[in-house]
């Protein structure tokens, strides 16, 4: 549902409270589908090769 600030201010309070709803119910399915995840994709502000490269590092 792609929406510029152009777009979002023409739009009626009452579609921006549709639109809402729709954002905070897919909200809410995301978080409780990322709370299954065991692993995740960032490590921080350091990239996985960043860490890698350290534990290489730290047991040579």
């Amino acid at each position: 549902m792609p929406n510029d600030a152009p777009t979002w201010r023409a739009m009626s309070a009452t579609h921006k409270d549709d639109v809402w709803e729709y954002v905070q119910r897919y909200s809410d399915i995301n978080k409780k589908s990322k709370s299954h995840h065991k692993y995740f994709h960032c490590a921080g502000t350091k990239s996985f090769a960043d860490i890698n490269e350290e534990e290489i590092r730290e047991n040579s």
